[in-house]
């Protein structure tokens, strides 16, 4: 497969889900096992205070079909998003 936004994306949500979950999404101590998890797209849930639409956007940008996975341009289109930019004087 090439690379692309998609592959942008899903790294953003690699780190999205680090920073929420203070753990990385994909573990295992043998290497095959890792890269079947990473395959897979199976992920813990995010299990912390934060509101279940930021843990949505996490996971769901993780997905491993890039054809399931959100794109920028819909993650930008997230009314939790541009309603939490709008609070923040962000956007108008």
């Amino acid at each position: 497969s090439t690379y692309g936004q998609n592959v942008d994306v899903w790294a953003i949500g690699t780190m999205l889900y680090e920073m929420m979950a203070l753990k990385h999404p994909f573990q295992d101590s043998n290497p095959m096992l890792l890269y079947q998890k990473i395959l897979s797209g199976t992920v813990d849930p995010i299990e912390t205070n934060y509101p279940p639409p930021l843990t949505d956007i996490a996971l769901n940008i993780l997905k491993t079909d890039p054809k399931e996975r959100d794109e920028i341009k819909d993650i930008l289109k997230n009314n939790y998003l541009i309603k939490k930019a709008q609070e923040l004087g962000i956007v108008e």
